[in-house]
């Protein structure tokens, strides 16, 4: 659920910056894309599953973003798991255990790429009211996994609480 929030945060602020909110349809499959251009497919949504203030509130989040950072935070959300991106998220919002192999992603996944990304979720219309728990919550876990498999993969050091 994290990993496909956080990719469908990123497919809409980017559908909505003025940069990236170009839609290109190409007719011949061989043609290339520019290389400073992205094609970007908006997914199909129920309307009542949209809540405009929150939409609103986190289009004008994303429209702070340099189109260098969005791209930067989307090839994070992509190096993680589905499963293990929600067991993050999940333990940071409501404490449940973080498996070791969800640690091993996590620790691959990096300290900048695994701050980037909590600080972008708890910023969000939906998770803001809990950053004051969950931001330092999701240091300790990282913490709690450089101590768990750190020693094994090469990881970095502990955050600072």
């Amino acid at each position: 659920m994290a990993k496909s929030f956080l990719i469908a945060l990123l497919v809409s602020a980017l559908a909505a910056h003025p940069i990236f909110g170009k839609l290109y349809e190409f007719e011949d499959a061989s043609s290339p894309v520019p290389s400073h251009e992205f094609i970007i497919e908006v997914p199909d949504v129920e309307p009542e599953l949209v809540n405009p203030p929150a939409q609103a509130y986190d289009s004008e989040l994303f429209s702070h973003y340099s189109p260098e950072r969005l791209k930067y935070l989307h090839d994070c959300s992509e190096k993680s798991s589905s499963k293990c991106g929600d067991e993050v998220l999940r333990n940071a919002i409501r404490d449940s255990p973080v498996s070791r192999d969800c640690c091993v992603d996590l620790l691959k996944l990096g300290k900048e790429c695994h701050l980037s990304l909590i600080q972008l979720v708890f910023s969000t219309y939906e998770y803001k009211d809990m950053a004051s728990k969950g931001v330092p919550k999701s240091k300790q876990t990282w913490n709690m996994c450089v101590n768990m498999v750190g020693s094994e993969i090469g990881a970095p050091v502990s955050l600072e609480n």
